[in-house]
């Protein structure tokens, strides 16, 4: 069975975009109900859903770099949702007005939902793992 990172690479591009929404969108919410922020608008959603399309899809690159180890694709990632997140506000910025904390709030979310998918597939996989020694331990016996 393949890990819950390495289908992040090679699984359903659907899939993958509606995980990163939910869980960009969980968190968001987590950071912003205790601030007092409690108003979001469907075009931050709508703005949302279209960067992690643009995460998920830039992901698809990696499968043609086969020998690099999955950590480092992660990293490189991180770094490429970085970079998208920052043109995509400055892109936003020319054509409407931006909320006065736009850069700093997308860079926080990327930052904050890589470790919370790592760690989340990581035990995932232990999980996985510890389920499949179970059963094969019971059949042994």
């Amino acid at each position: 069975m393949k890990s819950v990172l390495h289908n992040l690479v090679y699984g359903n591009r659907a899939i993958i975009v509606c995980v990163f929404f939910t869980i960009a969108t969980m968190l968001d919410l987590i950071l912003c109900v205790p601030q007092g922020i409690l108003d979001t608008s469907f075009w931050h959603l709508g703005m949302r859903f279209i960067l992690c399309i643009c995460a998920s899809l830039s992901l698809l690159v990696f499968r043609y770099f086969e020998k690099l180890s999955l950590p480092l694709i992660l990293l490189i990632h991180c770094l490429i949702s970085v970079l998208i997140m920052i043109l995509f506000v400055w892109l936003t910025g020319l054509y409407t007005d931006l909320h006065p904390h736009a850069y700093r709030d997308g860079i926080r979310t990327v930052f904050i939902i890589y470790p919370v998918i790592i760690v989340g597939g990581l035990f995932i996989d232990a999980t996985r793992t510890a389920r499949a020694n179970r059963i094969l331990k019971r059949t042994l016996e």
